[in-house]
């Protein structure tokens, strides 16, 4: 038998697994590398006629050598010459089969034309993230060498202990704790079932097909029941699997919540694995956990099996910091007083260490007046501890400059404990953000697509709501970052030169837009051109517009402002509601709303005016209200008039409607969302787009064929939209390039602009700014 010299695996080969076509065009050879390594060599041109038979054999081969243990599967291509398209279908198809036993599929000797054609077709996009493309034959042995050895240990990997649970085997969590099936069941009714299992006389797993219905709960209820009684089952854990064919009735989730509300004192801990997206948005709603519509302390989410028993060995040896958890507390608090308390602590903290600095200048300033001369000569030798009357002042000096050190050193820790917390909170905003923005883009994009395009009115009004609720989504996360932001004093301003007429007409077609009861009106005395934060001051509009907006269900909305000299005066006015002057003085504090009552019908968080007043003030202006109750609400603000200038209205576009004058281009999107790039392939008719799906893929298409225009996201495999910016502009500085991205963080944004990028598009896409901006570049 022969061993592999680089692994010191044995190889075992067969002359019954050589398959050759009768016409010697085309031949595949099989060998088995260690325990878990499948070769295939292929040679020749591989066509349907002679290669195809061959595919059954191996499956012989696989179940004699492997049975159910995963495997690597690797393929020599050297003298590879093709294979027809339908060839490369059904081993597309083959992999998808046994995709759950592959550890790897690795090609490699592979010719450029093959490498091209793996590159760019289906084998190696996100949906195959076990395939690879190496060079040689050395470079794969060693890769999966590496693997083997790295996870010698650890031979129960998630998909095998899928294995070991269906065969009632025993096996070892990741903890090396054992566990044993003791039993199992199998329950069927119609086109849905389920499966029960009992391990260690305490832990049941549960995994359901099909479509849940009254009967097949029932079955699994009476199922639950006999093993309860069967076995004397006290205290128990139980965990379900919900894959993505697996549908729960509203019958279901009402039978289980009471069945969770029954059986609440012997629950250890419970909860689902492998769910489907929908299936996890029902858990994570509250269903099926009753009203509360939180989930159970001891309730979890998990991927797969193996972190199921993890979760159950952590229940086991349970950490000292899960018994100091008070759980209790949490859940009697809402958000917002949560909120308001983490605010107070870190205010505490702050004056704890303000204190002690004082304390310690204090201390440093007593030292400092005490005189040694008299034991302590020019030389500054050190104090003679045993016969020197200073000495006792000079031990006490030593432990005080000890107790400082440590003050400082603890001091030092907290300071660097928050601040890595506000890093990881500014992270996960800044990540929650580009989460919702993304499936926005599409929501509101196509949702205008479709407004725009038909007739009927009551589809129509359809559409205006899912692009509302749409835009006050987008709208409230971008309160929450902000305010983020300026409790952690981090934000700043971008000033420019600001054209003002622009920024409200902007802030006026965005708020009043599908809302037909009012009239919203502008007072713009002239056009005027100041230097401020553009993107800022059109949110603090936007913020006054939308407060007005919710407490103006019929009337009008007013924007202008007028010129006092040293600042421009600005104003919002409606014909609302209007707000009670006991109100008035908190109607700026965050989380409060006018009329703040469990009874207001009103939307919003109340952060709007708290994040309004804040940009004013950063500017160095002030904001005020003046209001009466069922006459209206008065917004003021004043911002400093810096290098202010009149233009012509003339030059200004006032249309709320652009069309798109950008025709027969090549237009290169860079995106790696289908439904995005779907989406701006609708919006750039009468042009040639091409599509690539990371930034290597970019270059290779750049390369063959230079477009007129690329468009690219900035979060994309492989190579990211500011890496691809950089190697394009080493080939061509002229061509334009536009950034799109759902990070909407002013770091991002100067970084957009630091690198040079032509202009940059925020997710959602904003149809009249996208061809705004093409239309300048077509000029």
């Amino acid at each position: 038998m022969e061993i592999c010299p680089i692994s010191n695996y044995k190889i075992k080969t067969s002359e019954n697994w050589i398959f050759s076509a009768k016409n010697e065009n085309y031949r595949m050879e099989i060998s088995i590398i260690g325990n878990n390594i499948l070769s295939v060599k292929n040679i020749g041109y591989a066509s349907l006629k002679n290669s195809d038979y061959s595919w059954p054999e191996i499956e012989k081969i696989i179940e004699s050598e492997f049975g159910n243990t995963p495997f690597f599967l690797m393929h020599d291509y050297l003298n590879y010459k093709g294979a027809e398209s339908q060839v490369r279908n059904n081993y597309l198809k083959w992999i998808k089969t046994n995709y759950y036993k592959l550890l790897g599929v690795f090609f490699y000797n592979t010719s450029p034309f093959l490498y091209f054609t793996l590159k760019s077709g289906k084998l190696l996009l996100k949906d195959f993230k076990k395939v690879h493309i190496l060079k040689t034959y050395e470079e794969v042995i060693l890769q999966i060498k590496k693997h083997n050895d790295n996870n010698f240990d650890k031979h129960n990997n998630s998909e095998k202990t899928e294995i070991l649970l269906q065969e009632n085997n025993s096996f070892i969590s990741n903890k090396n704790t054992f566990y044993k099936v003791v039993k199992s069941w199998t329950n069927t009714y119609k086109s849905a079932s389920f499966e029960t299992f009992l391990i260690n006389g305490n832990i049941i797993i549960r995994k359901y097909y099909g479509f849940f219905n009254e009967d097949l709960n029932k079955y699994a209820a009476d199922t639950l029941n006999d093993i309860f009684t069967e076995f004397n089952i006290a205290k128990f854990h139980i965990y379900v699997e919900l894959g993505a064919n697996a549908k729960m009735s509203l019958k279901y989730r009402i039978d289980t919540v009471k069945w969770y509300n029954e059986m609440s004192d012997r629950v250890l801990t419970t909860g689902f694995y492998n769910l489907s997206y929908i299936n996890k948005v029902a858990v994570l709603i509250g269903k099926p956990f009753g009203k509360s519509k939180r989930l159970r302390t001891n309730t979890f989410i998990l991927n797969n099996l193996n972190e199921v028993f993890d979760k159950i060995d952590e229940f086991n040896t349970p950490t000292l910091l899960k018994e100091e958890i008070n759980y209790d507390f949490l859940q009697k608090k809402s958000k917002a007083e949560l909120i308001n308390e983490i605010i107070l602590e870190k205010n505490r903290t702050a004056e704890l260490i303000d204190n002690q600095q004082i304390e310690i200048e204090k201390i440093f300033n007593k030292l400092a007046i005490i005189s040694w001369y008299e034991e302590y000569d020019f030389n500054q030798s050190e104090i003679d501890t045993r016969n020197s009357p200073f000495s006792d002042i000079h031990n006490s000096i030593t432990l005080i400059q000890q107790d400082i050190k440590a003050i400082l050193n603890k001091r030092d820790a907290l300071i660097k404990k928050a601040e890595e917390s506000e890093k990881l909170k500014t992270a996960f905003l800044a990540n929650m953000s580009h989460e919702i923005r993304t499936p926005l883009n599409s929501i509101i994009g196509f949702s205008d697509i479709l407004h725009s395009s038909i007739n009927d009115t009551k589809h129509k009004r359809y559409l205006d709501i899912i692009i509302n609720s749409g835009t006050h989504l987008l709208n409230l996360i971008n309160n929450i970052i902000d305010i983020s932001k300026i409790e952690s004093e981090t934000t700043h301003l971008n000033i420019s030169n600001c054209n003002i007429f622009e920024i409200i007409d902007n802030a006026v077609n965005e708020t009043s837009i599908f809302k037909p009861n009012i009239l919203f009106k502008t007072e713009l005395p002239y056009n005027l051109v100041m230097d401020c934060d553009n993107t800022r001051i059109k949110q603090i509009i936007i913020n006054l517009l939308n407060n007005s907006v919710k407490f103006t269900k019929n009337g009008s909305i007013t924007v202008g402002f007028v010129d006092n000299g040293n600042n421009i005066l600005f104003y919002v006015k409606d014909t609302g509601i209007g707000i009670p002057k006991n109100e008035i003085e908190h109607i700026f504090d965050r989380f409060r709303q006018a009329s703040n009552s469990l009874t207001k019908l009103n939307d919003g968080a109340g952060l709007g005016l708290t994040i309004a007043k804040n940009f004013v003030e950063l500017h160095g202006g002030k904001i005020w209200v003046e209001s009466e109750v069922n006459i209206g609400t008065t917004f003021y603000f004043t911002l400093p008039n810096i290098n202010a200038s009149k233009t012509n209205f003339s030059t200004i576009n006032t249309s709320k409607n652009v069309s798109l004058k950008l025709k027969n281009k090549t237009i290169l999107i860079v995106e790696d969302n289908f439904e995005n790039h779907l989406l701006l392939e609708e919006l750039l008719t009468n042009n040639k787009i091409i599509r690539a799906i990371d930034g290597e893929n970019a270059l290779e298409i750049c390369d063959k064929t230079l477009p007129n225009i690329i468009i690219t996201d900035i979060q994309i495999p492989k190579l990211n939209g500011f890496e691809l910016f950089a190697k394009i502009r080493a080939i061509n500085s002229e061509i334009p390039i536009i950034a799109q991205t759902a990070f909407s963080t002013q770091e991002v944004i100067d970084k957009i602009n630091e690198t040079g990028f032509n202009s940059y598009l925020l997710k959602p896409i904003a149809k009249k700014e996208l061809f705004t901006i093409l239309n300048k570049l077509a000029e």
